[in-house]
Parts: structure tokens; sequence; C-alpha cells
């Protein structure tokens, strides 16, 4: 109840002062082991695709007060079509790596390498970085003595998902399974689309997709 009155989805901040500890130590001190590897390694692996031991308890806790608070809407053209609608309101352009961002007093400068490799410098009133931190640190030098704490303490994660089409209908009408370490290594939970809307997939048939945690990411990394 005391860290609930402070969780917000959309500002994680207001609650920084809960973010003190794993998800896994919690459960240890407050919880029992059957609940950890039943239901809280299930749920650290839904929201991070990573193991209670790296996942903070305060990201849990956002996660299951989001997930009861809101609606969960879906689209029957796919989640593609908001960044397809939002891409045709604006101007595009692919193969343009960012190379720096310049501040000054009346505008913002950003050099990037066209199609061809030309550097080129586009001036506008705004820019967003919206790219990983070390990314931002590197093109932004006035960031780097403001996020060199953060940068020492974040650790990325990654994850690995493949899609497995069936002709044939499942019997379950479940949305999505969340596996525990014990029962699947490196399956951290698998969505029947199909189930999801009555257009994912033609009649009678499934679509599954499985999301592996970072143990499984990490070791095909460097496949081609």
């Amino acid at each position: 109840g005391k860290v609930k009155a402070h969780l917000d989805i959309r500002d994680v901040a207001a609650a920084a002062e809960f973010d003190d500890e794993t998800i896994e130590a919690y459960a240890k001190r407050r919880l029992n082991p059957e609940l950890l590897e039943y239901f809280i390694e299930p749920l650290a692996r839904t929201v991070n695709l990573s193991r209670a031991s790296r996942v903070s308890k305060l990201e849990v806790f956002n996660s299951l007060a989001g997930l009861f608070s809101t609606t969960l809407v879906h689209f029957p053209e796919g989640v593609g079509v908001v960044s397809n609608t939002m891409a045709k309101q604006l101007d595009v352009r692919l193969n343009t790596p960012a190379k720096s961002v310049q501040r000054y007093d009346d505008r913002v400068e950003v050099t990037y390498l066209d199609a061809q490799g030309v550097a080129t410098i586009e001036r506008a009133d705004v820019c967003v970085l919206a790219t990983t931190l070390p990314q931002a640190m590197e093109h932004f030098p006035e960031t780097r003595a403001l996020f060199a704490p953060l940068a020492g303490m974040i650790q990325y994660n990654r994850g690995l998902d493949v899609h497995l089409g069936y002709k044939a209908a499942t019997k379950t009408k479940a949305l999505m399974v969340m596996m525990p370490p014990s029962e699947q290594k490196e399956i951290a939970l698998f969505f029947l689309e199909h189930n999801k809307a009555p257009n994912r997939t033609p009649a009678g048939h499934s679509l599954i997709t499985v999301f592996f945690d970072h143990t499984a990411a990490d070791r095909p990394w460097a496949l081609d």
C-alpha cells in the first residue's frame, strides 16, 4: 500500500525512493521460494526478458500497477499502423546516421551523413535525441557531464524472439504463457498471437511468438 500510492506508469521517478533493491531480494525478504520461482521470476522475465536478480522491484511493481489500471487495445491492421501513419506525415530519411548535435541560442544544428555518405547540416528549433544513452553522449557532448553517473550504472538488456506458424489451432484461448526458470531455462514467455484478434492468422491456424531471455540471447548474438 505504501508503494502503490506513488506508482505512476507514466512517471516512474515518482516512486524513485522505492528503487532500492532487486525484485529477487524483495521476494526473499517478504515472500517465499515458491512465490519467487513461480510468480516473481515469470513476471520479471515478462517485463524485462531478464531474471529477478537483475530487475528492480520498482520495475515489477510499476508494471503490475499499469497492467491492472489500463485498458489493453489492439489495431486490426497490426501495431505497425501507428508508425506507418506517423511516417506519412513526416519527412522520414533512411540511411542518414547522425554524427553530432550542436545547440545555439536560437537553433539546433544536426550533422549527419546523407544516403551518399556526404556530411550535411540540418538546422531546427528542436532536436529529440531518441537513441541509447551512449550514443546520445557521443553525439551531444553537453549531456556527458549530466549523464555520466547514470552511464556508469545502467545495464542494457537484450532478448530474442522467434515466430512460429502452424496449420492447426491451439486448444487454449490463452493470450500468453509465462515460464519460470525451473520449467524453461531460456524461454521467458510466449504469446499466442492468434488469440489476440481473429485476423492475426487464417481460420484454424496458429501463430506463436516465443521470447527468450538474456541468457539465451547472448549466445547467438555474434552469429551471422
